[in-house]
């Protein structure tokens, strides 16, 4: 088994080989059940979020500790789908950030103009910068980048 830290994350998922492997992703299709959410008391919890298809299921486990240094904290675990065998743990937050940043730059690719050169992020959390990233690196005719917050 493989235990990926957010730095490994951040340097094996560039993000043109992301937002392939993403669009063929979506174009496959996973099955994704509702995450299910489970009072660890009045003000903790825990969240798990499973997804699988015909080779790997993999777990996202969430904790939300309002008490805690960092609030939140999130990790993934993939099995492999024939033998249920463990293959990897990885940091769930950078996951989260790359995946959802690369998202983003995707459908800006199918829903943007192509010459489109401004790009308005809205929100300032940690995510935003994500954001900017993924779409400069996939829209070479991006020369602007704007972010509005509060």
């Amino acid at each position: 088994m493989r235990v990926y830290s957010a730095s490994d994350v951040h340097a094996a998922l560039p993000w043109p080989l992301l937002t392939q492997a993403l669009e063929q992703a979506f174009i496959a299709g996973a099955q994704t059940p509702l995450r299910h959410a489970h009072a660890l008391s009045e003000s903790d919890s825990l969240l798990l979020m499973p997804a699988w298809d015909e080779r790997l299921i993999v777990t996202k486990l969430v904790t939300v500790l309002p008490d805690a240094p960092h609030t939140v904290q999130a990790t993934l675990v993939v099995l492999s789908r024939a033998s249920g065998q463990a293959l990897a743990v990885m940091d769930g937050e950078a996951i989260t950030l790359r995946r959802t940043a690369a998202t983003s730059a995707l459908a800006a690719r199918h829903l943007a103009l192509p010459d489109a050169h401004c790009l308005l992020v809205v929100g300032t959390g940690r995510l935003a910068s994500w954001m900017a990233r993924a779409h400069v690196a996939l829209r070479p005719a991006l020369q602007q980048v704007r972010v509005w917050g509060r």
